[in-house]
Formats: C-alpha cells, structure tokens, sequence
C-alpha cells in the first residue's frame, strides 16, 4: 500500500543560531496495474542573528520524486468505460516521470531603522526533470463491443 513519512524539527544552537530541518518520504500504490512512485526530500535550513539589526538564512533543498504517469481509464459516450478501470492505456517503459533537484537559498536581512530595511535573496537551483508520456489516442467502443 501507500505510505508517507514526515519530519519537521527545530534544534536550538546557540543564543543567536537555529537549525530547522524537513524531511519527507511518499510512497504512491494503488488497485491500477502499473502504478508505482516514490517521492523523498530533504531541506534543512540555518539562522543566524548577526547582530540585533542583521540576521542571515541559509537553506539547502533536496528533492528526488519518481512516479509511473497514468493518464487514466478510455470514455466511451462521455463516460468511463468500467471494464478498463484495472487497466492502464500506457507503456510501464515510457510514462514516467522523474524530478531531481538541488536549490540553495540564501537570505540577508538588515535593519537601518524603524523606517528602512533591506533585503538581499540569493538563489541557485539545480533540476533535472523529466516526463515521457505515452497513451491511447482514441477508443472506438462500437467496434469493441
């Protein structure tokens, strides 16, 4: 069956520090014939107050999904045809799709005043995606009865 896993954690480390860490696992099954997917992640990330008037965050994401795609059951006169609900119009082979990442955020937050603040974002991200796709163009139920 499916199943999913979850963290999401702070750890105290210092007066003027702090670490948060996520985690996730998923695992996707279902009654259909070619289903299957997993899913995990990873994002811990850092603060640190510099000074009463600056803080810095720092983050790291890490992502790794991959899933089996199911574009679902063939319509005959507007509706589902029941006797295909078990069976995928796909190929195990080609309906994918898959998603590797790594992004770091940095964030710089100062305070010049009650009236003034500034902030700097830095962001890089790694991804490396794909999604193959194969499935039935048509269905002709008159000539499958």
């Amino acid at each position: 069956g499916a199943y999913n896993l979850q963290l999401d954690t702070n750890v105290d480390t210092g007066d003027k520090s702090a670490l948060r860490i996520n985690a996730m696992y998923e695992s996707l099954d279902n009654h259909r014939d070619f289903f299957y997917g997993d899913r995990y992640g990873f994002n811990p990330t850092a603060r640190f107050e510099l000074s009463d008037d600056t803080i810095v965050d720092l983050s790291y994401e890490y992502i790794d999904h991959e899933r089996f795609i199911d574009r679902g059951v063939p319509t005959a006169n507007g509706e589902p045809v029941e006797e295909f609900e078990e069976i995928v119009f796909g190929d195990p082979e080609n309906n994918y799709q898959t998603l590797g990442a790594d992004v770091f955020r940095a964030n710089l937050q100062h305070t010049f005043s009650d009236n003034l603040k500034g902030n700097f974002n830095a962001f890089y991200g790694d991804y490396d995606k794909v999604y193959s796709n194969f499935y039935a163009a048509s269905y002709d139920a008159e000539a499958n009865q």
